[in-house]
């Protein structure tokens, strides 16, 4: 029997949602929380979220991991979910679904570690998983966005 893994626990997740602390410079909760992501609380487009969050993040210059598992509930449902894990300005782990309405904090620094944080009543299976070594350690911050200093650059070409 499969079933979509966030129908199964999104209204967990939903509920711990809380206020998260929001510091100058620091954009990655503004962006995870940003409502025009790809799949935004759409079951079952996990993967096109993931992949648009992770995008907006790496482009705002911050450490941000796309990771993919296999889950498995103690009934054997078994299904397929696609998380973005990100690191705040604190060096704080974070990870964002679909149908979370704010981010999740997490132990551990691993893929695997963060999978089975995300889901601690399914056995996990980390399938995938994505990264820019380049970006190790940072933030998202928009002002250091590649888009908006491309934005910036153009602005002060046409001023002089």
């Amino acid at each position: 029997m499969k079933a979509h893994f966030p129908t199964l626990l999104g209204v967990t997740l939903l509920l711990i949602g809380g206020s998260m602390p929001i510091q100058a410079g620091d954009d990655s909760f503004a962006i995870a929380r940003d409502r025009s992501i790809a799949g935004k609380r759409i079951s079952g487009a996990c993967l096109p979220f993931a992949q648009d969050l992770y995008s907006r993040l790496t482009k705002a210059g911050g450490e941000a991991h796309l990771v993919v598992f296999n889950w498995r509930s103690p009934a054997g449902i078994t299904g397929t979910h696609a998380i973005v894990v990100y690191r705040d300005k604190e060096g704080r782990y974070w990870a964002m679904d679909n149908l979370q309405t704010a981010p999740l904090w997490l132990a551990g620094s691993t893929p695997a570690a963060w999978a089975s944080f995300f889901a601690p009543r399914y056995a996990v299976e980390v399938k995938g998983h994505k990264m820019d070594p380049a970006l190790a350690g940072q933030y998202a911050d928009r002002s250091r966005s590649t888009e908006t200093a491309a934005v910036r650059t153009a602005g002060l070409l046409a001023s002089n």
